[in-house]
């Protein structure tokens, strides 16, 4: 089953910010309103509150103990019909109502308020939503009483609604602009990432340290214990390849002392053993060659063009000096594969078409789209056609004149797969043999152009 390709951290990162953003908005949005609701409300309250104190003053008892209002002391509002305010007195069997009411059915609205509170209610006539109406049972004068007051709270409901709406609005610009500004700064603080990556391709083609000092605090123990892994693996490497080199030195000794034991013997019983000694020769001379073809080369770093091939080109020259080595390379770009692999795979192929050559050997390095192909021929006997697929065989020598053990060109295609390229052989038009070797581009240089030199 395919695993789905992980989010960036920046990715990640931004949605949680945005989603703590638009909770936090959220819960501001749910507070406000709230808020705003509890205020108005309760500003309402306090305004109904007042004109029940204003109407109970205004109620007296007449010598005929009725009861009635003083319409001077009542708010005008009141007596103007569908007003939005509204009061209902019930006093010893007597009901006062205000002339705003207009001879509206209020008796059911009226029961659904208990005595003492104030509740929302659904307004009685089809002009308005709903009211705001308050209950209250006092004394006066040793007799009680019921007094409904009602306000129209449908136009203060339609404001709230409206602030809120805004509020909702400027809230979506605001997390708009918040959301680029944090765009925009995850990108600025990210930037480092990408200072560190070239710092790391850096590492892996000039050998430059990497100043931990330069990086946030988070990422320092990071590189410091990943420039301590690089020079402990580079450290390793030298030690092995110099164990190997002093190895196939120490052995060139013994192995001339064997070879005059071997000659002192017959020649029927000397022969397996000429052999033998003949192929641990070739493994000895082989690794001191690559010593010195491949020279110091830190581990990790990747390949270098045209600088790498150049040097390996001057080493071979020094160790043919009979031969004509000539070429030229077209690409300045680093190889995204491991600098010592690929000096030992051009190695190998520029040795051998040094051993066999005649008098030429010409080499090129050009770039082929997303690739740097390096190809290698010579002007020597070459390989009959049904043969050139034996060449990458493990152990096989096509020709038993030649020093050799059989393992160069099969190490060379042990190479090339590693990397995902291509390895081809051909007859030369110089006559001999054609090695014709594409590996990738590092991913950063495969849309770039070919730089001339």
């Amino acid at each position: 089953m395919a695993r789905t390709e992980s989010p960036s951290l920046a990715y990640r990162l931004h949605a949680l910010l945005m989603l703590g953003l638009l909770v936090a908005y959220g819960l501001f949005v749910a507070i406000a309103w709230f808020s705003a609701r509890y205020v108005v409300v309760d500003s309402l309250e306090t305004r109904l509150k007042h004109d029940r104190d204003t109407l109970l003053v205004a109620l007296n008892q007449t010598p005929d103990r009725r009861w009635i209002l003083d319409r001077l002391r009542v708010p005008a509002i009141y007596d103007r019909a569908f007003s939005g305010h509204y009061y209902q007195l019930e006093i010893g069997g007597q009901k006062i109502v205000s002339r705003s009411l207009f001879g509206q059915l209020v008796a059911d609205t009226w029961s659904r308020i208990p005595a003492g509170t104030c509740r929302q209610v659904e307004a009685p006539n089809a002009l308005e939503s709903f009211w705001l109406a308050c209950h209250d049972v006092i004394s006066k004068q040793g007799v009680t009483l019921h007094l409904w007051i009602a306000e129209d709270y449908s136009p203060v409901a339609d404001g709230l609604k409206t602030l809120i709406w805004r509020l909702v609005l400027v809230g979506l610009g605001s997390l708009l602009c918040l959301w680029a500004a944090q765009a925009w700064a995850l990108k600025r603080e990210f930037a480092v990432f990408q200072a560190l990556h070239q710092a790391l391709q850096r590492l892996r083609t000039d050998a430059a340290a990497i100043d931990v000092q330069a990086y946030p605090k988070e990422l320092q123990p990071l590189l410091s214990a990943l420039g301590q892994l690089l020079n402990q693996l580079g450290r390793r490497v030298e030690r092995s390849r110099h164990a190997l080199g002093n190895l196939a030195h120490e052995l060139k000794r013994p192995i001339q002392h064997m070879r005059i034991c071997i000659e002192s013997l017959s020649e029927e019983a000397s022969k397996p053993l000429d052999r033998a000694l003949s192929q641990i020769e070739s493994l000895v001379q082989r690794e001191l060659k690559r010593a010195r073809i491949v020279g110091p080369v830190r581990a990790g770093q990747m390949a270098r063009l045209p600088e790498d091939i150049e040097s390996l080109v001057d080493v071979l020259r020094r160790l043919y000096p009979g031969k004509d080595v000539e070429g030229h390379c077209t690409v300045n770009a680093t190889v995204a594969a491991d600098r010592e692999d690929l000096s030992e795979l051009m190695g190998n192929l520029l040795d051998n078409a040094c051993k066999y050559a005649d008098r030429r050997v010409v080499w090129a390095v050009t770039r082929e789209g997303r690739n740097v192909c390096l190809r290698v021929e010579d002007d020597g006997p070459g390989v009959p056609d049904e043969a050139l697929p034996e060449l990458t065989a493990w152990g096989v020598r096509l020709d038993e004149t030649r020093h050799g053990h059989g393992m160069g060109l099969a190490l060379c295609r042990a190479i090339v797969d590693e990397y995902g390229g291509t390895l081809r052989f051909q007859t030369s038009r110089l006559g001999g043999l054609e090695v014709s070797v594409c590996l990738p581009l590092m991913a950063e240089q495969a849309d770039t152009s070919v730089d001339q030199r």
